[in-house]
């Protein structure tokens, strides 16, 4: 889950999520719609670890929509 589940337009966002699989090498992708806004790598995700998230406000700007999707791979 991501939360919060909203965010503020024009200001650069802090969103927080749990994994819900250990993973070595994992990549955390943030999409709105077709575009790509942010990935990242992450060395080593577990689900008793908080991961955090900030996206710029130029990045929430750029999305095409105001629905964002959140995924690791």
């Amino acid at each position: 889950y991501v939360v919060p589940g909203s965010y503020p337009e024009g200001r650069e966002a802090r969103f927080y999520l749990r994994p819900l699989v250990v993973r070595n090498g994992a990549r955390l992708t943030v999409t709105s719609g077709d575009s790509r806004i942010l990935g990242i790598k992450i060395a080593h995700i577990q689900p008793s670890e908080m991961i955090s998230l900030t996206i710029s406000a130029d990045a929430l700007a750029a999305a095409k929509s105001n629905d964002i999707e959140v995924s690791i791979e």
